[in-house]
């Protein structure tokens, strides 16, 4: 079963987050809309929304207020469920060049 946790897109915040497990990022902004879903491998996961803070240069989302992880059992659960959650909720972030 997967487990979900959401916690402010902080620095702080993002140490709160386990890495342990594969899984899907939702970055959602202050009015709860997904802005950017994205996927992590075991031991990635805080890595990867780390990459992600407003404060990035390099990053495009800059709306993202909180992020919800959801950790699931294997890689291949986690591809299933990000594209399940792109498709549903259509980010704006995610269409960009695609």
């Amino acid at each position: 079963m997967a487990t979900k946790k959401t916690t402010p897109l902080t620095k702080a915040g993002i140490r709160k987050i386990s890495s342990e497990k594969p899984g899907v990022y939702d970055i959602k902004n202050q009015q709860g809309d997904s802005e950017y879903v994205g996927m992590a491998k075991k031991g990635r996961m805080q890595g990867r929304v780390e990459e992600h803070l407003p404060t990035s240069a390099k990053d495009p989302v800059k709306n993202g207020s909180k992020v919800k992880i959801t950790n699931t059992k294997t890689k291949e659960a986690a591809l299933k469920k990000e594209k399940q959650l792109i498709k549903s909720k259509q980010p704006p972030q995610n269409k960009k060049g695609k």
